[in-house]
């Protein structure tokens, strides 16, 4: 009797989930409420409450509409919630691209509106969802003291949003690579160069970005007020090399047109590529061995007239090489 009930429940639970996938639109309504209150201190402007038809309303929106301005206008036609856009009601909807919790999303979606509620009724209705474009979008229903008549967007305009796209350039990538931003809010990215390249600029068609994670590689635009096409460019990653005699003056290495008996550092060598160099003894001393701090020791092949010859391959970082030399015996 234990073992089928617990089956029931993990088939019940099996089938909410699949039902929640299927609408592709998770409901986190009751972390927003909770957020929206608790934001406002010991203050209490407006309570929030949720309620499932302006839920299912702002769920539905968002079937064929990612831009806040077009979620909104699409939730005021729907005819469920019509009984809630009473007099003087004012409809805000507000996105957010995080990878946060729905408790941290619903705080910082709260910390937006939470100063406009002065002069508002005590009672509003809000909503959070998270939907297939990884935003969460939070509609926020309040209603001001003392207005007659019937609104049809509220009494102030739809909350204006812009458009921010990022535009990689060959040598990595940058998601998300687009997204509706509310008026002076923040669009945060990442980018992350291929193998083998690195990050050579970051540049907004308007406004400024600054790096807030240099190891994932995380920017953001802040107070975005406009339409924004962000460029990034990737540079080939370079490394420098140092092939040094040890002791000096024991033997002489060229590589290139150069050459010499000391110590060298070659700049600029390309990710993945190999250098090649020879090396010759002095009179009266031998070479040991020749070995790279990456690699280890590196073996010769006779090739010309300066012998023997070394090939350091598919170079990934700074190294160095040293030729070790001792006397003849």
């Amino acid at each position: 009797m234990y073992v089928k009930k617990r089956m029931s429940l993990l088939l019940f639970a099996a089938l909410a989930m699949v039902l929640f996938t299927a609408c592709g639109r998770w409901d986190f309504s009751r972390e927003a409420e909770k957020a929206a209150n608790e934001a406002q201190g010991e203050t209490l402007r407006v309570e929030f409450t949720v309620e499932q038809k302006f839920t299912n309303a702002l769920r539905a929106a968002l079937e064929e509409n990612i831009q806040p301005a077009d979620v909104e206008k699409a939730m005021r036609a729907d005819e469920s919630i019509e009984p809630f856009l009473t007099s003087g009601y004012r409809l805000d909807v507000y996105p957010l691209r995080a990878d946060i919790s729905a408790k941290d999303a619903a705080k910082q979606l709260a910390a937006e509106f939470v100063n406009r509620l002065a002069g508002c009724e005590d009672k509003g209705y809000i909503s959070m969802v998270k939907a297939d474009n990884g935003y969460f979008y939070e509609a926020v229903l309040t209603y001001k003291h003392g207005s007659s008549g019937s609104s049809s967007g509220g009494d102030d305009a739809t909350t204006t949003t812009y458009t921010v796209t990022v535009e990689a350039r060959d040598g990595g990538t940058a998601t998300p690579e687009s997204g509706p931003i509310t008026a002076g809010g923040t669009f945060e990215f990442t980018v992350t160069p291929e193998k083998g390249f690195k990050v050579s600029s970051v540049t907004p068609s308007s406004g400024s970005v600054q790096e807030i994670d240099k190891e994932k590689g995380t920017w953001e635009l802040s107070n975005v007020t406009e339409n924004t096409t962000i460029t990034v460019k990737f540079a080939q990653q370079t490394y420098a090399v140092t092939i040094k005699v040890d002791p000096e003056d024991r033997a002489t290495v060229r590589y290139g047109y150069d050459i010499f008996a000391d110590s060298q550092t070659f700049e600029s060598i390309a990710h993945g590529s190999s250098i090649t160099f020879s090396v010759q003894a002095s009179e009266g001393y031998e070479i040991v061995s020749v070995s790279s701090e990456e690699k280890g020791e590196l073996t010769p092949t006779v090739i010309g007239s300066f012998d023997p010859q070394y090939t350091l391959s598919d170079i990934a970082s700074d190294d160095t090489i040293t030729v070790s030399v001792q006397t003849k015996e």
